[in-house]
């Protein structure tokens, strides 16, 4: 019974006024609507006849909604348009076509690199379409789109990268989208699509008190960290959108990660998501972690009857999906022995001998750390002693 009225509750939400319906893309009528919208609608023509329908979906609203896609030749299309039958209304509200990839190259992605990915996957005009129900890009500019290429690139989040011809032109359009803090950004726009504003939050902007103290210590905290250049004569006069210039601060404390989105104060020092910076906090959990597991790494390695230690140790991150940590590591003997007791200690619990300040390595590794994992880290690269 329980299992019975569950399956009715479904049924009935996907028959509410309003909802998109999925309809049987086999059925005359959508051949007929077709015609119908381009003897309407100039820029819009069936020389060939009815397409091949590869699905249509319909809403109900003030008139009926339309979406309707179907294949030219290989390319696919999404047919979005609008109908009012009772006052001779038909609007074509986007018209994306995209052109299958001849051949994907997928092998050995990295974190942090482009990944090809086949622009006639439904995900990618329907991504488009998003950003314009969004308001972050233009509506009338959705109509004659010709996706030729689509990239993706997970970062903290993931980048879409479009290569997009309209017309004879050829043009590049880059979509940011972090799902989890609804965050959708126009990163990269040649093609002139985007509409303002290029940038929304979940929940919207809000004003703050620019007085409050933690506003200042978080612009001391990026300047700390390297990101932003001196604060010192500035005063902070509101903390929003609005006046004299913009700054915009992204933090993922979870992670570590402190990112300037956007700065017209020329305070912002160059980092990028996706690019190698030096570690200035080393606190970090994902930094620790792999600091121990890389001097676990060298342990395993020797075989020496003391434990291996970390006496001086160079290291970058990069923001990826989580964090990439690359170190390079000079490891001295301790006075530890190398034996289960001595697992997880570091120079701080084993201290180097000064007798054998000469017997040491230097050594590599490369760690991945995403916080909400388990295990959080990985290694990319393993120790390996380069000299």
């Amino acid at each position: 019974m329980r299992l019975f009225i569950v399956l009715s509750s479904v049924f009935a939400v996907g028959l509410c006024v309003g909802g998109y319906m999925k309809q049987d893309p086999t059925e005359q009528q959508w051949c007929e609507s077709l015609a119908t919208l381009s003897r309407h609608v100039n820029s819009l023509s069936f020389e060939n006849g009815c397409p091949q329908i590869v699905s249509v979906y319909t809403q109900v609203v003030s008139g009926m909604n339309y979406i309707i896609k179907y294949k030219d030749g290989d390319n696919i299309c999404t047919l979005k348009y609008y109908v009012k039958l009772w006052d001779n209304t038909y609007t074509v509200n986007g018209h994306i076509c995209a052109v299958p990839a001849r051949q994907l190259d997928q092998t050995h992605a990295m974190p942090g690199g482009n990944m090809d990915q086949d622009p006639t996957d439904p995900m990618y005009t329907d991504l488009l379409f998003n950003f314009t129900d969004k308001g972050l890009l233009n509506q009338a500019s959705m109509n004659g789109l010709l996706i030729t290429k689509v990239q993706s690139q997970v970062v903290a989040g993931v980048i879409y990268k479009y290569t997009i011809q309209m017309g004879s032109n050829v043009c590049h359009l880059s979509l940011f989208e972090q799902s989890w803090t609804d965050t959708f950004e126009v990163s990269t726009d040649t093609c002139h699509l985007a509409s303002a504003p290029k940038r929304q939050l979940g929940g919207g902007w809000t004003s703050q008190d620019a007085t409050e103290q933690q506003y200042a210590d978080l612009l001391a905290n990026f300047n700390t960290k390297g990101l932003l250049g001196d604060f010192q004569t500035c005063k902070i006069i509101s903390v929003d959108s609005q006046h004299n210039c913009h700054l915009q601060l992204y933090v993922q404390s979870w992670t570590g990660v402190y990112t300037v989105h956007t700065d017209t104060c020329t305070a912002h020092k160059v980092r990028q998501l996706g690019g190698w910076h030096p570690v200035t906090d080393t606190n970090l959990a994902g930094y620790q972690e792999c600091i121990k597991a890389t001097v676990e790494g060298i342990n395993s390695q020797s075989n020496s009857m003391y434990r291996m230690v970390e006496s001086n140790v160079h290291a970058k991150y990069q923001v990826v999906s989580g964090m990439k940590y690359d170190i390079t590591v000079t490891a001295v003997m301790s006075t530890c022995m190398n034996n289960a007791d001595s697992v997880g200690k570091l120079l701080a619990d084993c201290p180097m001998q000064a007798a054998n300040m000469l017997a040491q390595s230097t050594w590599h590794a490369v760690c991945g750390y995403q916080a909400w994992n388990n295990p959080a880290l990985n290694f990319i690269t393993p120790p390996e002693m380069i000299h």
